[in-house]
């Protein structure tokens, strides 16, 4: 599968991040993470592998190592059962590929902060 202009496929939304998928299997899924200022996916330990491209736009990338300033250019990769999150502070665009493709456990500390409104646990 060949994906031309993957800008063009941007879509952002009100209320939190938007993940725009783009193909996959049963071993793997890519995805266009589109985030505006201030959106953020909280720090979670999924258990999943990501590797995550930032290719517009500057954000706070979080991992086991603490947080970090990221921007257009930069990669983030975590093992599943890592901690890791997002936070943009521009618009941002970024290219995840997470492996295998998250299943509902996956998302229910992400789902429990966004609700919360939260980027991360105090412990």
């Amino acid at each position: 599968m060949i994906v031309h202009n993957v800008g063009s496929l941007e879509q952002f939304r009100q209320g939190h991040y938007n993940a725009v998928p783009l193909g996959g299997g049963k071993n793997s899924k890519v995805m266009l993470v589109c985030l505006e200022s201030g959106q953020f996916i909280p720090v979670h330990d999924p258990g999943i592998d990501l590797c995550l491209l930032i290719i517009a736009g500057e954000g706070i990338l979080a991992d086991e190592a603490g947080q970090q300033i990221g921007k257009a250019g930069d990669l983030l990769y975590v093992v599943a059962g890592e901690k890791r999150g997002l936070k943009a502070t521009s618009r941002l665009v970024a290219l995840a590929v997470v492996a295998p493709p998250p299943g509902p456990e996956d998302h229910v500390q992400v789902e429990r902060l966004l609700r919360k409104g939260r980027w991360c646990d105090d412990g």
